[in-house]
């Protein structure tokens, strides 16, 4: 079991001990603790009701890198897959190549 390679994992703030998870291909969103995101990256012990949740959701797999990439190639052609994309800000990440492109600003909802 390893982390998956689509797996995105933002920390909120110093102050609230919540780090928010995404999935790049199942498109899951989650807020968890710190210390579940931190195993998550150093591969440290998670309890068995946290490993069937973090896999059910994607951040987690058995698949090998090469085996996951084919499977999101897979994924994203049979299923009906709506993209959504999050565009860096350039003042956060200056060097981002995609956020200084010129990209027509757009009304974002939160989907639940």
């Amino acid at each position: 079991m390893r982390l998956s390679d689509y797996t995105i994992i933002v920390p909120l703030n110093k102050y609230s001990n919540k780090t928010i998870l995404m999935h790049g291909y199942t498109g899951a969103v989650d807020i968890v603790t710190d210390e579940i995101a931190q195993a998550l990256v150093h591969g440290a012990q998670l309890s068995a009701d946290d490993i069937i949740k973090l896999k059910e959701r994607g951040y987690i797999t058995t698949k090998s890198s090469k085996e996951e990439y084919n499977y999101a190639i897979e994924f994203m052609i049979t299923k009906d897959v709506i993209l959504h994309y999050i565009m860096p800000s350039s003042s956060i990440y200056p060097n981002c190549i995609f956020s200084s492109l010129n990209i027509q600003k757009r009304r974002f909802e939160v989907l639940s």
